[in-house]
């Protein structure tokens, strides 16, 4: 096993490995990669979600 790709949140990071790849077709690769592309952008969505909220928050107590 060998970690081919890291990727940095802000609460945790993720570590990929190469075993995942090796007993499955290119369709079904091709689909996992979809999957995890979809994880992440939930991810950065609710970062943003929150980021916003927060910043929304603060400018309605200082109001």
């Amino acid at each position: 096993m060998a970690i081919v790709a890291e990727y940095h949140f802000e609460h945790g990071t993720a570590y990929i490995d190469d075993s995942y790849i090796q007993s499955i077709t290119p369709e079904q690769r091709q689909k996992n990669r979809e999957a995890f592309e979809e994880v992440c952008w939930q991810v950065i969505r609710a970062n943003e979600r929150r980021r916003r909220e927060a910043e929304e928050a603060a400018a309605a107590a200082g109001e």
